[in-house]
Parts: C-alpha cells; sequence; structure tokens
C-alpha cells in the first residue's frame, strides 16, 4: 500500500518492512526523528470520495473505501504513537456524507435483482457528531453550503483519526443541490457525480481554509486519494498562482491512483 504520510512516511507491507529488519516500533522512530528534525509538527488531510471505516455508515461501495479504512485504522495507530514520542500531530481525512450512502440489492420472489437505497441516521451513530460548521463551496454562478460532520476513528495506541465529512443536505440549500450528497454513485446521473467532485473538491479547499491551514503558516499534505477530489488541486492552485505559489505556502499535494487502465482497452 503506497499511502503517505506527509513528506517523512509510506506505508509499506508490513512483512517488507522486517525483510529489511526494520521493526514498526524502530521505523516510528525513524519517522518521529526526521518530524522533529521538521520542526516536531506534522500537518495531513487525506481526501477521498470513500471510507469504510463503520458498517453503520454505508458511505463506501468497494475496494477504495476499504483502501482508505484501512488506512484510517493506520493514521490512528501511527498518530497515538508519534503523539507519545512529542510530535504534535494533526492528520485527518476529508469525505462526503451519503444520507442514503450505497445501494442494498436483493431478491424478488420471481429471482429478479433488484436495487434499494435507505436512509440511515447520523444522528444515532456511535463516533460520528454534526461539527456545527458550514462551509461556502463556490457552484456554478453561486455557491452552496455543505455541513460539516466528523468521525473519530479510534487507535488501538490511544490515537484519534478525524474524518470530516461534508453533507449538502442543508435547508438552505435549493432541493436539488441538497441532493448532491444522498447516494453515493449514482450510476444514472452523470450530472450528480460531477457535482460530487466538486463538492468533494472544493468543498475540502473551503473546509482546510475554516482551519486555518491554507494560510502558509505551516506546511500542509494533501493526500488526493483518487480523482474525485481534483478540484481541490485547481481550487488551491488557482488561488495561489499555479504550483509556484504552493512551494512558497508550503502546500503539498500527493494524488494517488487505483487500477490504472489503458486508454487502449
Amino acid at each position: 500500500m503506497g499511502c503517505s504520510f506527509g513528506n517523512h512516511i509510506s506505508f509499506k507491507d508490513v512483512a517488507l518492512r522486517e525483510d529489511f529488519g526494520l521493526s514498526i516500533t524502530s521505523w516510528i522512530d525513524a519517522i518521529a526523528d526526521r518530524i522533529k528534525e521538521d520542526g516536531g509538527e506534522i500537518n495531513l488531510a487525506y481526501v477521498c470520495a470513500e471510507f469504510a471505516v463503520d458498517t453503520k455508515m454505508p458511505l463506501y461501495g468497494g475496494g477504495l473505501g476499504i483502501l482508505a479504512g484501512c488506512t484510517s485504522q493506520s493514521f490512528a495507530y501511527i498518530i497515538g504513537e508519534l503523539q507519545k514520542r512529542g510530535i504534535k500531530v494533526n492528520v485527518f481525512g476529508i469525505g462526503l456524507l451519503y444520507s442514503h450512502g450505497y445501494l442494498n440489492q436483493y431478491f424478488t420472489d420471481g429471482n429478479d435483482q433488484m436495487s434499494l437505497h435507505e436512509r440511515w441516521n447520523p444522528f444515532k451513530t456511535p463516533n460520528l457528531a454534526d461539527t456545527g460548521m458550514k462551509v461556502d463551496i463556490p457552484f456554478q454562478k453561486g455557491s452552496i453550503k455543505a455541513g460539516v460532520w466528523r468521525y473519530d476513528t479510534q487507535g488501538i495506541t490511544g490515537g484519534v483519526f478525524s474524518i470530516y465529512l461534508l453533507d449538502t443536505n442543508l435547508p438552505e440549500n435549493p432541493a436539488e443541490e441538497r441532493g448532491i450528497t444522498a447516494r453515493l454513485y449514482d450510476a444514472a446521473n452523470h450530472d450528480v457525480e460531477f457535482k460530487q467532485c466538486s463538492v468533494l473538491g472544493f468543498g475540502a479547499q473551503q473546509l482546510l481554509k475554516k482551519l486555518s491551514l491554507l494560510s502558509g503558516e505551516k506546511p500542509l499534505m494533501i493526500h488526493a486519494n483518487e480523482g474525485h477530489s481534483a478540484a481541490l488541486a485547481i481550487g488551491i492552485m488557482a488561488e495561489m498562482g499555479g504550483a509556484e505559489g504552493m512551494r512558497e505556502y508550503g502546500i503539498t499535494i500527493v494524488h494517488q491512483n487505483h487500477t490504472v487502465v489503458s486508454d487502449e482497452l
């Protein structure tokens, strides 16, 4: 698994680390030493369209979400270990809160396969809370608002990896925009899919501003897991005058692809 942890960490299979004679403890020690050399603080945002962190939260449909869920647990583990070593850690995820989640499938008495989208209740989901924050997202000729929820992934080392989830189902939004984050992968509506990518990308940018992480005061690593959040890079580069401006602000964006397919197929 090739997920970056700032400029300092590249997750690898545990067996691979052991092949190099490096235990998890010594691996984290080495990471902590490098972070201390750079000021003793790490800021990282992990942006993904899916997160499989709880079966009660249908925010995933397959491998991408499973990977993000496993990575969330890894983050929580390492956050706890780094905090024990005196590192100031600000590492979190950003995604979307799908009010109807991914579809459930069932068979009728006539053996026809049917799909069903069931609404779930985020207010009754453990470790998930409405932060009360809202972000204004540039959208088409105006803007829409998104509420911000937070889910805390607890690590066995005492670390916590928080995931901020954007939700357009707000009364101040028009009915059509309220439904943008209703379903994960609405295959029948490519317009909604495009809007979801816009909300995830530009919404993440506005959230990072609200969290005071785009001011240039602290270096920031953004890990974009798959292309759904591409608008985040577009928005940041446009605001900061391109790659050179990003470097001046200490912002780095890492993009990770999965299952890359040749154009010839």
